[in-house]
């Protein structure tokens, strides 16, 4: 249980860090009249809000430690950051059996492959 509770505490530090880091790059990209050629702005809001999803994981799990009994703080960092790598795990495996299950025709420089059979028999026979 708290492990469910440590990455749900993660998750929604990271919610709030996202937001917080988007509007954040959105106010310096304002502030500083950045150029919006070839979307150079947008890609900055998204670095920093990644960025501050990342930050808004490890102070999530950082206040859920903080608001464990007395003595058991690391302990709780510990759970959360077990649920935070449960996660990432259970995605990965979910993209990896995506990936593996999915049916692509097959192509040969470019074009489709056709169907041939070839039959070979003994000389023998």
């Amino acid at each position: 249980m708290k492990t469910l509770s440590g990455l749900l505490w993660a998750l929604g530090g990271g919610a709030a860090g996202l937001v917080l880091g988007g509007l954040i790059g959105l106010a310096i990209a304002k502030v500083t009249e950045m150029p919006s050629r070839e979307g150079a702005s947008a890609y900055f809001v998204v670095l920093v809000a990644v960025v501050g999803a990342l930050l808004g994981v490890a102070a999530g799990m950082l206040l859920y430690g903080r608001s464990a009994p007395s003595g058991q703080g690391v302990a709780f960092v510990g759970s959360s950051a077990l649920g935070v790598v449960g996660l990432i795990a259970a995605v990965a495996v979910g993209i990896w059996v995506f990936v593996g299950q999915r049916e692509t025709p097959a192509l040969y420089d470019g074009a489709m492959a056709t169907l041939e059979m070839e039959l070979r028999i003994r000389q023998a026979d």
